[in-house]
């Protein structure tokens, strides 16, 4: 009896460990309400390591996956334990977003990712907003935690923008 009840604990408390939902959403235009077909979605995961008194971010992993002609898409996450989730969604014309911060304002976000994302056309004719938005990116994408061939669509993507990594 006692042998069973140790491997019914077992099964119910550890052995069927299920899969972590996958990030599920909707890209829209903030000003018209309509879907943003072919943006990208990039996800990066890290965990916290102390090292010196000092905390640094080490890469879970690193995932993109494309919005849909419907604005929709869906990314898996890692099966790995994490302690941060990044997501940052990028379309060319578009001001990206993140989870963690308001471009330009750099108003802080809580870093959960709504139903739905609302993506503001980039203001014409503003270069050094740009060039502040470039840098941005390269802060909230994590760069230089992973190689940029995990991430071509992402890199095509802020390319077409003229941003370069």
């Amino acid at each position: 009896m006692a042998l069973l009840a140790g491997v019914l604990s077992t099964i119910l408390l550890g052995g069927c460990a299920s899969a972590p939902l996958p990030l599920r959403g909707q890209v829209l235009d903030a000003q018209t309400g309509r879907p943003v077909s072919g943006a990208v979605v990039l996800g990066v995961w890290t965990k916290l390591e102390w090292n010196a008194s000092q905390a640094s971010g080490t890469l879970v992993d690193v995932k993109e996956t494309e919005v849909d002609d419907a604005g929709r898409f869906t990314l898996a996450r890692p099966d790995a334990r994490y302690a941060r989730e990044n997501i940052v969604v990028h379309k060319p014309g578009y001001v990206a977003w993140s989870n963690y911060a308001v471009f330009p304002t750099y108003q802080q976000r809580d870093g959960t990712v709504p139903p739905q994302i609302l993506l503001e056309p980039f203001p014409a004719g503003e270069r050094r907003l740009h060039d502040r938005h470039a840098e941005w990116l390269d802060s909230y994408a994590r760069r230089g935690l992973y190689p940029k061939a995990r991430v071509p669509r992402f890199i095509e993507s802020i390319g077409r923008d003229g941003i370069t990594w």
